[in-house]
């Protein structure tokens, strides 16, 4: 027992400690050795061992994985006389980078880093391609549609396939033109334009060279934002034609009012959120685009699942792009799963610490493989969620509303305190009504003077929409022009559906004066908003203007879906 003990002594201060059973010290310490000879031949034992862990053989495989082409296109033999010769300075082409596994002999084969045989296996077959003299031709093109095809999938399982329009085929007054939509994705009035590029980066833009970094970048990202302002232009003129990838013409709502850019490299660029920043020409009155890496894609859908979380992120980062600086997407999607991507009042400028990314790098890889880890001390994993408050953002998507994603993002606009009180004060509402019986409202505004956005909440005594939605169109007009709001929603419930909203208002219209509000707004909420009855006269017809001075009729607007 002492002997054992002195060992797991001598093993605690050891470098390599976690290797325990590596050293055989159960069975040496059976042979009556000591520690010393047990350390000796332990040590031996371990780098035996130690390089055995990171080893594989083909016998370890099936026969029907292909493993032995595989190993043969993606090693070298550690006797290889050329070897790495090639590289000698930074930029120099790698023969590990391509071949990152050694061949030690005939049965097995050492794997130093697996990440670099993941690397290998999504860059190496583009230069395989290249020496096929027949097919070389068609590479740039196919790269390009598989590019597309991965990117259409990628919002696909976020945006649903109905909201997803890959390869789409633009008809102008001038007729067809020059440039199409690799994929546009479709959220109620707002649209995404997605431009996909599999433009490689050369060796000498590796290399440092900054004259083909900026032509890389141009093939990349700049000729991709071009093509994606044109696109945005026929979206917003509303007089272009739109065809899917089977050549069916698209039907896209009149109530889009914005084109969100997005660019998508299926090459890694580094660094690409910096260089898009620093090297993008644009006019100063062209939007902003987002260009992400299809990794970088990938990971910022893994976390926002949800389209209005999604576009409301790309919104964040492009209307905010003068505000937040990091080098890599990672860190911006760490810093907006934490804190939100918003504007705060008391900077003008935050720079993102990298550290923030590695949050994210710590629990990616056991989520996406739905392995459990300890998450007490996980910023990321323990972000502000409201699961109310996400019910209240999913049955206001249910109810079809033309301008339900401006509704979710001024939602998404208010802190997280703000929300909190709204979903407090939506169930205390319903909870009156079901116990008296009687109507309940309550108004939030964002500021105690002019307010650019505010909402009004109806809890009704009764079952019928159409009488709820007329009144709370009544209530929410006088209550956006006491406000001198520019923006104001309303949002109903009936009294026996157990849900949190069954109907929507919404007006966007620019405050300005008028007298007969004005008078109005005294007569029905007084000039200190003192609670009082409201009398909100006859129901509105179908075909009736909306209240909401849209100019569309009642039904085309705020009644739709009642």
């Amino acid at each position: 027992m002492s002997g054992v003990s002195t060992i797991e002594q001598l093993l605690e201060v050891m470098e390599f400690y976690q290797f325990y059973e590596l050293f055989n010290i159960d069975e040496n310490v059976d042979k009556g050795l000591s520690p010393e000879t047990i350390s000796k031949k332990g040590w031996s034992t371990f780098y035996d061992g130690l390089l055995d862990l990171f080893c594989v053989s083909p016998s370890d495989f099936s026969n029907d994985t292909g493993i032995i082409n595989f190993l043969k296109n993606f090693s070298i033999p550690v006797k290889d006389r050329k070897g790495n010769s090639d590289f000698r300075t930074i930029g120099d082409f790698n023969i590990f980078s391509a071949k990152p596994i050694l061949k030690l002999d005939s049965d097995r084969y050492f794997v130093p880093i697996v990440f670099s045989v993941f690397e290998a296996v999504y860059e190496s077959p583009y230069y395989w391609m290249l020496e096929d003299n027949e097919y070389k031709n068609h590479l740039a093109e196919n790269r390009g549609k598989v590019g597309e095809e991965i990117t259409a999938d990628l919002l696909s399982s976020v945006f649903g396939k109905n909201r997803v329009y890959p390869s789409v085929r633009i008809e102008s007054k001038k007729g067809y033109d020059d440039t199409d939509i690799d994929v546009l994705c479709i959220l109620g009035s707002k649209a995404l334009c997605v431009q996909v590029k599999s433009k490689k980066l050369t060796q000498l833009s590796r290399k440092g060279s900054f004259d083909q970094l900026e032509r890389d970048f141009k093939g990349a990202v700049q000729d991709a934002y071009g093509q994606a302002l044109i696109c945005r232009e026929r979206v917003l003129e509303k007089s272009a034609t739109f065809y899917n990838c089977e050549g069916k013409k698209i039907q896209l709502s009149e109530d889009i009012d914005e084109v969100y850019l997005l660019g998508v490299t299926t090459e890694n660029y580094p660094t690409l959120t910096h260089q898009t920043f620093t090297l993008l020409e644009k006019s100063v009155n062209e939007p902003n685009p987002l260009f992400l890496t299809i990794f970088d894609l990938e990971l910022v859908l893994f976390y926002l699942k949800n389209p209005y979380d999604f576009l409301y992120y790309v919104r964040q980062r492009t209307q905010l792009m003068e505000c937040f600086q990091a080098d890599e997407e990672i860190h911006f999607l760490g810093y907006h799963l934490i804190h939100k991507l918003w504007k705060d009042p008391d900077a003008d400028y935050i720079h993102i610490d990298p550290s923030i990314g590695q949050l994210i790098d710590r629990n990616y890889y056991p989520y996406k493989l739905g392995i459990e880890t300890s998450s007490k001390n996980d910023v990321v994993h323990n972000r502000w969620q409201n699961k109310d408050f996400e019910i209240l953002c999913q049955q206001i998507s249910e109810l079809n509303f033309p301008k339900t994603t401006d509704i979710i993002f001024h939602l998404f606009d208010w802190s997280i305190q703000s929300r909190d009180n709204m979903i407090n004060q939506i169930k205390s509402s319903k909870t009156n009504t079901l116990k008296d019986q009687s109507k309940h409202n309550f108004t939030m505004i964002t500021g105690p003077n002019k307010s650019s956005f505010g909402l009004t909440y109806f809890s009704w005594n009764t079952n019928d929409s159409n009488e709820m939605t007329f009144s709370l169109l009544k209530l929410c007009k006088l209550r956006k022009y006491k406000s001198k709001a520019d923006y104001w929603i309303g949002l109903g419930s009936l009294k026996d559906s157990g849900r949190l909203v069954d109907g929507i208002v919404f007006n966007d219209d620019e405050w300005e004066f008028d007298q007969d509000l004005e008078r109005e707004v005294e007569d029905v909420l007084g000039g200190v908003n003192q609670p009082r009855y409201v009398k909100f006269g006859k129901k509105i017809g179908r075909n009736d203007p909306c209240p909401c001075a849209s100019g569309k009729k009642y039904k085309k607007c705020c009644g739709r879906g009642f």
